[in-house]
């Protein structure tokens, strides 16, 4: 009964997940995405209705803007979001860039909040979007302050890959990693989305790594090292901000 139940509950977020990427489906439509009977997602659907997560319009559903209020206590409850929030957003204004502030959950890192100063940006980014330790600016800052157990055990499964420069040589990983660990920001050459750069740093408090602060700019404008540079510092100085805005957040240590 047990292993029903946890089937259950995870073939629920997987509907739900499904529902997320497209503005309306069908039980249909969902099954085939999900390759399950059309029956069973007719129920979960209906289940999902019911209970106010889910709306039906014309026998398509879509995700009920009910599960909003879930992210939204919990980043009024994170000591990083509401540290880094401000600090994002005119960082986002101060660049004409994508800025976005990051925290580890397992092998992911995951965006508490991004700002977009550029339309023109085709960036499908959004808070609670998850992007794989390996293959984003943030994510290899995580892996760098790993001990080396950690991340040999991390390397022990074989990292997918994106894009034609994902980097997923163990070797090679490392040796990058090094290099992050010995200048203090990571960068994200196209590893996993194609024409888009990102250069990332550290957030710390009491000397542990709580989180990262990263800007996205098109490929053609991080090719430029001056303007490269300019961002390092940027970042730099806007994290220095957080970790001083942290310090009215004594709690933070506690829950990570």
């Amino acid at each position: 009964m047990g292993k029903e139940r946890v089937s259950t509950v995870a073939r629920t977020f997987d509907i739900l997940d499904a529902l997320s990427e497209v503005k309306c489906a069908t039980p249909t439509e969902v099954a085939k995405l999900l390759d399950l009977p059309v029956s069973s997602v007719h129920d979960y659907l209906s289940t999902l209705e019911s209970l106010g997560y889910a709306v039906k319009d014309d026998g398509c559903y879509s995700v009920s803007a009910s599960l909003f209020k879930f992210p939204g206590k919990m980043r009024v409850q994170n000591d990083l979001y509401n540290a880094s929030k401000r600090v994002v957003e005119q960082l986002a204004e101060d660049t004409g860039d994508q800025a976005a502030v990051g925290q580890r959950e397992g092998r992911k890192i995951i965006f508490l909040y991004i700002q977009n100063a550029n339309e023109q940006f085709d960036i499908k980014n959004y808070p609670g979007m998850s992007l794989p330790l390996h293959a984003s600016a943030s994510g290899k800052l995580i892996l760098a302050s790993l001990s080396e157990a950690e991340l040999n055990s991390f390397l022990d499964e074989q990292p997918p890959s994106f894009t034609s420069r994902t980097q997923t040589n163990a070797t090679s990983l490392r040796e990058e990693l090094e290099q992050v660990e010995e200048q203090g920001y990571a960068c994200n050459r196209g590893e996993y989305e194609s024409g888009m750069q990102t250069v990332a740093v550290p957030i710390s408090y009491r000397d542990e790594l709580v989180g990262t602060l990263c800007l996205t700019s098109p490929t053609n404008r991080m090719e430029d090292p001056d303007f490269k540079n300019d961002i390092i510092d940027k970042l730099l100085q806007a994290s220095n901000v957080i970790e001083i805005n942290l310090r009215d957040h004594p709690s933070l240590t506690e829950s990570m």
